[in-house]
């Protein structure tokens, strides 16, 4: 499903597809998906923009050790 997501988002610019199956992915427990899916929400990506939504999935991908999720963080808050 993450996969899936990618396909959307980076080939085929659909971004409100993309974020339906990274949100479908994350649900799942797929980490990265959780990463992706902050992205969306930091940009406003196929979401509405929600910054504390995004930083809430970062955190949840720092959780579990996501490097990107821990840099994502980071640069949010910077």
């Amino acid at each position: 499903m993450n996969s899936l997501g990618s396909l959307f988002f980076n080939e085929l610019k659909e971004y409100e597809q993309a974020a339906h199956w990274f949100k479908k992915a994350a649900e799942r427990g797929f980490t990265r998906a959780v990463n992706n899916l902050g992205i969306c929400y930091e940009f406003g990506y196929g979401v509405d923009r929600d910054w504390d939504l995004a930083i809430k999935l970062y955190q949840e991908g720092t959780e579990k050790g996501f490097i990107q999720s821990i840099y994502n963080l980071g640069y949010l808050y910077f």
